[in-house]
């Protein structure tokens, strides 16, 4: 007797078919779509423009995360503000650090 296993998926990928591979494809590209819209509105975002080589972003499914360094909590603050009502979008995992610059030694 010829006995098969079932599919094992992990998220939407589905291990055993094709048809599981070409929905991660998908999916990866729409993430990437996701990640591209995110770089644009925090380099349209006057506060954050000059400081958008700063900030990276990452789209897992429906949470898109923030992350690097930026000098001040109100600008960290903003960059989540500018991507927060992006379609596809539930969460916002906010990791971006902040460090002041230091003092001036004049």
């Amino acid at each position: 007797m010829l006995t098969t296993k079932p599919a094992i998926s992990l998220g939407e990928l589905c291990v055993s078919g094709s048809r599981g591979v070409r929905r991660s494809q998908l999916r990866e590209e729409r993430e990437r779509e996701v990640e591209k819209q995110a770089l644009k509105k925090i380099a349209a975002d006057p506060h954050l423009a000059s400081r958008r080589h700063l900030i990276g972003v990452h789209c897992f499914g429906e949470v898109l995360e923030l992350f690097g360094v930026l000098p001040s909590y109100f600008l960290k603050q903003v960059a989540q503000e500018v991507v927060r009502n992006m379609p596809g979008i539930l969460e916002i995992v906010n990791e971006i650090d902040v460090e002041y610059p230091p003092p001036n030694s004049n």
